[in-house]
């Protein structure tokens, strides 16, 4: 039997990689998130055997992508789905026996042109994440609700406590 996969996506690469730097943020750093670390603010990962690496993915959207059965785009039209709204997100559904996950199947079909990889620095994060919230693309903004504005409270403290904003 297939194994349904569902991936998220955005149209913005400055989404992707605020949510990229969010996440190695969080990886590092654990409670970054959530305003509960505790200590400085790490630019490495916690074990020196994974990479100091942030992924940012791009998948180009054409129509001979869509596989029918297999693999296809998703939009929401739900009027009530602001985050998604915020977010400009969209949907990847992959339904295969064999792949798992997204870069595999299309290499197996040949569409792998269609998926690049962008790789920055973890040295980069602090200072990422502050340009993009120069560019407002914040917490506050992509999860426009009382989430969001905690979020972006605790982030705004640990740019500061970096000194990267003030």
């Amino acid at each position: 039997m297939a194994s349904l996969r569902l991936l998220d996506w955005t149209k913005s690469p400055y989404v992707a990689a605020f949510f990229a730097f969010l996440d190695y943020a969080d990886h590092c750093n654990p409670g970054f998130r959530s305003g509960t670390h505790q200590g400085g603010i790490k630019f490495a990962p916690l074990r020196e055997d994974e990479p100091d690496r942030i992924a940012v993915w791009e998948l180009a959207f054409v129509d001979d992508l869509h596989v029918p059965g297999e693999f296809a785009k998703i939009t929401d039209r739900n009027q009530s789905a602001y985050r998604q709204k915020a977010q400009q997100g969209l949907f990847t559904r992959l339904n295969h026996q064999i792949h798992l996950d997204v870069e595999a199947y299309l290499s197996s079909r040949g569409l792998a042109h269609y998926l690049a990889k962008y790789e920055v620095t973890g040295q980069a994060m602090g200072t990422a994440l502050a340009d993009l919230v120069l560019m407002n693309i914040t917490p506050a903004t992509i999860y426009p609700d009382l989430d969001g504005a905690a979020s972006m409270a605790n982030l705004w403290n640990a740019l500061q406590a970096l000194g990267i904003l003030s």
